[in-house]
């Protein structure tokens, strides 16, 4: 898996400050649109 460790001043796991907030989720965008925007389909296998 691809992942990046970010942690942010002053804050414990979960994130208070809305400049905290709006960083984790302009990084979470980011990561989407690098590794899940135009993503080839998984190939999926039925179960019955």
């Amino acid at each position: 898996a691809t992942v990046r460790y970010v942690t942010l001043p002053y804050e414990a796991h979960g994130y208070a400050a809305r400049e905290s907030v709006m960083h984790t989720i302009a990084e979470m965008l980011n990561w989407a649109n690098e590794f899940a925007k135009n993503a080839k389909p998984r190939a999926t296998t039925s179960q019955q």
